[in-house]
């Protein structure tokens, strides 16, 4: 069934219901910070979160992170000014993509991969990296975007990748 739509208050944000009742949140260029927006009440459920384009330099909401730790499994935070990612978006055991490209990420946490186990999707480009984090053997990442960083190495990657943009 395709998502249908919610209303609400909370702000301006796309906000849909999708199979099952998931939530799946679009704030892309959004002022998250100038309204009432809330995202706690549908963090249980919230498999799609899309924070693009919004000027972030913290993320605000890190311990939503907690509470979808086993629904989430698709976050874009693709063009913000992020420096860094928050030590809880290692609870994401379900993420399966993870979108962070033309921020200004100096580092990536070594364990995300490991901690993020079912990350297939990994898009890191136009940041300030200078290290990737390590792929463990039973890494499942498919597809690694990091174009545009400061990237002086590599490390042994996963041989599941199928798609490497560096």
């Amino acid at each position: 069934a395709a998502p249908t739509r919610v209303g609400g208050d909370d702000s301006d944000a796309s906000k849909e219901v999708g199979p099952e009742g998931t939530a799946l949140f679009d704030c892309t260029f959004q002022s998250l910070f100038s309204s009432s927006f809330r995202l706690a009440p549908l963090c249980y459920t919230l498999q799609r979160l899309d924070l693009s384009s919004n000027a972030i330099t913290e993320f605000p909401f890190s311990d939503v992170f907690q509470n979808c730790d086993k629904t989430l499994t698709y976050l874009n935070m693709d063009d913000n000014r992020l420096s860094y990612l928050p030590a809880s978006i290692l609870c994401c055991e379900s993420l399966t993509v993870l979108t962070m490209s033309r921020n200004c990420l100096f580092w990536l946490p070594d364990v995300l991969l490991e901690a993020c186990e079912k990350l297939e999707i990994l898009k890191c480009d136009g940041n300030e990296l200078v290290a990737l984090p390590r792929f463990p053997s039973d890494c499942k990442l498919k597809t690694l975007s990091c174009a545009s960083n400061k990237l002086s190495e590599l490390p042994a990657l996963a041989e599941t990748l199928t798609s490497i943009d560096v």
